[in-house]
């Protein structure tokens, strides 16, 4: 664990299906809409194999019918701009309740020179969060210990990213009120989420001060901490995943 990587990564967690053709072709037109240097040029399902033409042909990828008879379905799409940029969605529908998921990553040699791109970067993110409302989301740099702990959302949420995004589940179980009291730097709606920032220093953990007073705000069981990621219990939403199990 902590394989560190001079990066930015974004994660986006989702409490519904992904199988809907609607859904898939959202998701892949926001990502088509994003700033030049962001915007992905090609696509495979586990690795970046054929330019992108046309959207059409690759969202069906996403939308696979949980059919009878054909057992659990899972959809998974790499997209990548370049070496630099790239990104991951994925779901699948198995024994085990998941979140469908989005990710990306920006390594920071894409944007030493020019920080547009992070700009761009973080306004795909953005745009995700505004068209498709996940439950949780974060963005934080891969070249800090920790980022790529273990997530258990129905436990616990990670220690507190850079960037924290809160979704319908959440701000229903921390109450708007307690997230509009907690000490980030900023807040901000964005569509149906909340967009809460803890440091402007995305490329470095959020000091401990500012990570210890926002969790100590909204309740220490809700996150995992300073390193850590094994727990028996926490304070968590009580997330409907039904959907997640092919039937």
């Amino acid at each position: 664990m902590s394989n560190l990587i001079d990066g930015l990564s974004f994660s986006l967690f989702f409490s519904y299906d992904f199988e809907r053709s609607d859904t898939a072709e959202r998701i892949i037109h926001t990502f088509m809409s994003s700033g030049d240097l962001v915007r992905p040029v090609s696509y495979g399902v586990f690795g970046p194999k054929s330019s992108i033409k046309d959207i059409g042909e690759i969202s069906g990828i996403l939308a696979e019918p949980c059919g009878s008879g054909h057992g659990s379905r899972s959809g998974s799409l790499v997209l990548e701009r370049d070496r630099t940029c790239g990104y991951q969605i994925q779901w699948n529908k198995s024994q085990e309740v998941g979140f469908p998921f989005i990710g990306g990553h920006l390594m920071f040699s894409a944007y030493s020179n020019h920080v547009s791109v992070r700009d761009d970067f973080v306004g795909l993110v953005r745009a995700l969060v505004s068209q498709l409302s996940p439950a949780y989301g974060e963005i934080r740099s891969m070249a800090t210990k920790g980022w790529d702990a273990p997530v258990n959302l129905m436990m616990r949420l990670p220690d507190i990213p850079p960037v924290s995004i809160y979704g319908t589940e959440y701000i229903e179980h921390f109450g708007a009120d307690r997230i509009e009291s907690a000490p980030f730097l900023r807040k901000e709606r964005v569509g149906s989420c909340y967009w809460l920032v803890a440091s402007d220093s995305f490329e470095d953990s959020v000091p401990d001060a500012e990570r210890l007073a926002i969790r100590s705000s909204l309740g220490e069981k809700s996150f995992m901490a300073d390193g850590r990621w094994r727990y028996p219990d926490g304070d968590a939403p009580d997330f409907d995943l039904s959907f997640s199990l092919c039937n």
